[in-house]
């Protein structure tokens, strides 16, 4: 767990403004050698009715949460790590 970090890149929780167009700005994620790991990183949405989602739909007030996780695997064998990081976005009118 102390091997690596996540950087998140904008706030934790961010409003959304109804039918705006939305970008995640991400996360970045580090080894303990500060090699960018971030490729390894899976995003995951979900709505407030906790179903995944393909994206974060601005027409629809509502709440959605991102999810980063990261499987890294190490040099003595395969162990693997999840983290997550999440963002709140609120859509708002």
């Amino acid at each position: 767990i102390n091997n690596i970090y996540f950087v998140l890149k904008g706030d934790k929780e961010i409003n959304v403004t109804l039918g705006s167009t939305y970008s995640d700005p991400g996360v970045e994620a580090y080894d303990k050698q500060g090699n960018n790991i971030a490729g390894n990183v899976k995003t995951y949405i979900t709505d407030e009715r906790l179903v995944e989602q393909p994206n974060v739909d601005t027409s629809i007030i509502g709440t959605y949460v991102i999810e980063y996780q990261l499987i890294y695997e190490t040099k003595k064998g395969k162990p693997r790590f999840s983290f997550y990081i999440i963002k709140l976005y609120n859509l708002i009118s």
